[in-house]
């Protein structure tokens, strides 16, 4: 092999070098394009998990006001219950005695004739 011979094969092999060395690099930014998206995409998801977070800490604390006002819904109703309970038993005394005077009345009418 002559001498030019050997200096266009070491060019050629210099281009080809050159050529997977530009492939590389381009391989290197689009891996950094990608990791720089995935990192953008990794802060979204949090940004994003913040948010829901503090969604449900808002929701627990609606929930726990619901659950207060059930209580204070029951305490209401129950004294209700036992307020109608006292009446009931009043209006049944009083039903009791207006039923006894009636029938002593209807008794008495009854041997007045």
């Amino acid at each position: 092999m002559n001498e030019n011979e050997m200096l266009l094969t070491i060019l050629n092999e210099l281009k080809s070098m050159n050529h997977r060395l530009d492939s590389l690099e381009s391989g290197q930014k689009d891996m950094t394009h990608r990791l720089d998206s995935l990192e953008s995409g990794q802060k979204d998801m949090r940004t994003e998990m913040k948010d829901m977070r503090a969604e449900m800490k808002d929701m627990r604390a609606d929930i726990e006001d619901l659950k207060e006002g059930q209580k204070a819904i029951r305490r209401d109703v129950a004294r209700v219950d036992r307020k109608l309970d006292r009446l009931s038993a009043d209006v049944g005394d009083t039903l009791v005695y207006v039923t006894e005077n009636v029938d002593t009345e209807i008794n008495q009418i009854r041997k007045a004739k």
